[in-house]
Order: C-alpha cells, then structure tokens, then sequence
C-alpha cells in the first residue's frame, strides 16, 4: 500500500480510542502487550530485503482482527492485520479458525489472478497449524455454490463445504432448503423482546418464520438456479474498505468467509457508501440487497470435481 499525499492525510481509526472498560477493549490491551511487535517488524523488514521499519501508532479494531501499519524508510507500508483471540471461546474454534483462514487466503489469490477488485497483496501469511467492485466480483464464477478450499497446481480452483451449512451445493434451491433448515437467529426469544419493546411479539413472530418461508419458497427465489455463482465477500462492509480522504478505495480486506453464492444474496452494499455523493448507489437502508441476474458471457473457472 504506498501513500498518496495528495489523497490521504492520516488514518481515521478512532473505534479503539472510544471504546469504554468492555470485554473488546479488556481483549484488545491485552493483544497488544501479548504480541511480539519486535519480532513483526523483523519479519518484514526480511521481506523486503532487509529494509528497515517501524509501526505506526495508529490502531484499527474489529470484531476478528487488530490492524496495524508498517512503514518502511522508503515510505512504503504494509498492513498487518492480526487475528484477536475470541471473546466467548467455542469447541470447535481452532477448526473453523484453520478452514476460514485457509479460504480467506485462496480467495485473495484467486481475486488477484481474476479480477481488479483493488485486493492488497499478501506479503506474509500464517495460519495457526481499481473499479466497480461488485461488477468485478460478479465475472468470478464458479459451477456450485461453495468456499474455495485448495488451488491446484493448475491454477483451477477446488470447492467445498460452507461452515456451518455444508456443501457444495450444485443448485441455489439446495442451497436455500439447507439454510432454512439450519440457520439460527444470534439472540434468544428473551433478549429479543427486551429489545423490541411494544413491537415484541410482531418481531419475534416474524424472525421465527422467516426460515420456514425461505425453505417453502426455496425453488422460487433464484433467479439463476443451477448457476454459475458468483462470489460473494460475505462481510463486505466500510470497516472491511481502506479509503483515502476522497473516499477513493484503496484495497478490500476480510476475506475470510467468502463463497460462491447465489446472484439472489449477493450483493449488499455498505450503507456508509450508499449515502455517499462521491457514489452513485441508490440510498437506502442496510437490508436493502440488489438482484442481479447472471451475465450470458461465458467467464467461469474450471474447477475439479471432488474425488
């Protein structure tokens, strides 16, 4: 990522300075004097030939990540984005962590190899064991709804399950049917009521019918059904965007849950950019998705089928 002084004039990373004594803040304090800064600058001071280095005093939180700024003497800089541990612990966290990490890298490559979408190039990566983005991400397709698991030496691309849902899916009926049979809403009945006030017992009914209604109308809401599918981010927000002070987009980051998915869920875009004048998206709120229909060109990747 190098620097354009006429376009940037400091980053504007103010969430980790405002949060409050909460379990985020606790976790982030702690990050920071767990990791061995010393030891990050070395290592890419090695990755470019022995230039040296320092680290910025700016700090980027998310919900997953710490994002900090590697500058080197020639002005250039690197993002380095850290994975922060859990806040609530899960049997199954290393799996996952390994399976999302994995895809999120093969998903950056694949970008890189098959599209413009301004994706930043990975210079170190460790596991633990310049357009119309969304145009562009449209023309990367795949023949089933999936994660990108493994890239084969041929450079085709293999598919695989979705955490949590399963798959490959070969039709965005199947893909549907399985969501509605095993999605679940992130609060309880209780938290949801506390929450909604006199509008309680419309909200709670509405959230506890809405899997069966999608699983009942499941053959009926693809406008493409059998593919191709194109890839989706699946966490494509304005915390997830590097912009300069025009708001000009630098790169996208998080990748980690990207998948091929349905032209029907796939694009929703960030409503801190669809109220902006430099954009010319139309105005609405977060729930607002476009429908696209599949394009007739006949850009898809080969992939292998699973043995």
């Amino acid at each position: 990522m190098e620097k354009n002084s006429k376009a940037f004039s400091g980053y504007q990373w103010t969430y980790f300075s405002s949060l409050q004594e909460d379990p985020i803040r606790l976790r982030s304090e702690s990050f920071i004097a767990f990791v061995n800064w010393p030891a990050l600058l070395e290592r890419a001071s090695k990755k470019r030939k022995g230039t040296s280095c320092i680290l910025l005093p700016d700090i980027g939180i998310g919900y997953n990540h710490m994002v900090r700024i590697v500058q080197f003497i020639d002005g250039a800089r690197w993002v380095a984005r850290l994975r922060l541990p859990p806040l609530a612990r899960a049997d199954s966290y290393k799996d996952v962590l390994e399976t999302v990490e994995k895809i999120e890298f093969n998903t950056i490559s694949l970008l890189r190899q098959r599209s413009s979408v301004p994706i930043l190039k990975i210079h170190g990566f460790e596991a633990r064991n310049d357009c119309d983005m969304k145009v562009q991400l449209a023309t990367v397709q795949f023949p089933k709804i999936g994660t990108i698991v493994s890239i084969n030496e041929d450079s085709t691309y293999q598919q695989g399950p979705i955490p949590g849902l399963g798959g490959p899916f070969d039709t965005a009926s199947e893909f549907f049917q399985v969501w509605a049979a095993k999605t679940k809403f992130g609060i309880t009945d209780e938290q949801l009521r506390t929450a909604s006030g006199k509008y309680a017992d419309e909200i709670v009914l509405s959230i506890s019918s809405f899997p069966k209604s999608i699983g009942d109308l499941a053959d009926q809401l693809s406008v493409c059904d059998h593919g191709p599918f194109s890839l989706c981010d699946g966490d494509f927000g304005h915390n997830n965007t590097i912009v300069d002070d025009r708001y000009h987009i630098l790169g996208v980051i998080d990748w980690e849950v990207a998948f091929a998915a349905p032209w029907d869920i796939f694009s929703d875009f960030p409503l801190a950019f669809q109220q902006s004048h430099l954009l010319s998206m139309p105005r609405g709120t977060t729930t607002r998705t476009a429908v696209l229909r599949a394009p007739t060109s006949d850009n898809n990747l080969q992939t292998r089928k699973s043995t």
